[in-house]
């Protein structure tokens, strides 16, 4: 008999944590969209979105993105991990780029992006490693800066 009633506790239990749990899957639904379309509506007013997560419908299903895809469209890898460095004040993580441009349609094999970004990054240079899976996009520093003007004399 106890075991009866204990058993039909847990299934209302069950149910009631379920309907819960819709619940606020929808109330999470309905706040993102309303983020979006403040991200949006600032964005068409010219105020950048630095550091700022961002998720358009269809974009990503894997969570909100630190950076418009649409803004590297047509970007080599390397290229539109700078601009993405840059928007991210010169830091970047190679797991939030790998999501940023599997959404771009600029990897077609998500698995192999991890590797893919990697090889890119310490194949061109321009970064520099801070932590495992980050890097940095070094400003340009005095030295470097008399040789660029030299050599825009040439």
């Amino acid at each position: 008999m106890i075991q009866k009633h204990a058993y039909s506790e847990l299934i209302k239990l069950k149910e009631r944590l379920e309907d819960k749990a819709t619940s606020l899957s929808n109330q999470l639904t309905q706040v993102k969209q309303q983020l979006v379309s403040v991200l949006t509506t600032l964005e068409l007013l010219g105020h950048k979105t630095r550091g700022v997560t961002i998720q358009r419908e269809g974009e990503s299903e894997q969570g909100l993105l630190i950076f418009p895809p649409s803004e590297i469209k047509g970007l080599t890898h390397h290229e539109a991990l700078v601009r993405i460095a840059r928007a991210n004040g010169n830091r970047i993580k190679i797991t939030d780029a790998k999501q940023v441009l599997i959404a771009a349609g600029m990897i077609s094999t998500p698995k192999n992006a991890y590797s893919i970004l990697s090889n890119t990054i310490g194949r061109v240079g321009q970064f520099r490693k801070v932590a495992p899976g980050e890097y940095e996009l070094p400003s340009s520093t005095k030295e470097e800066r008399p040789l660029l003007a030299e050599a825009a004399h040439r």
